[in-house]
């Protein structure tokens, strides 16, 4: 489940060149980005939907 719009998420494929995934397909995100001295520990991280992940950077 996509913790900032709350839908559904399904597991992600391997990509595949000409394939779109779909936009509810899960993605692990990190809350406070590493390169702005977040961790890399599983505390830092969470679950988005691919459309929220991308919309967020």
């Amino acid at each position: 489940m996509c913790q900032t719009c709350g839908i559904p998420t399904i597991p992600g494929k391997r990509s595949q060149r000409g394939v779109v995934p779909p936009q509810n397909e899960a993605q692990v995100d990190h809350i406070i980005r590493k390169r702005e001295g977040g961790s890399g520990t599983p505390n830092n991280g969470q679950v988005l939907c691919r459309k929220c992940n991308l919309d967020k950077h």
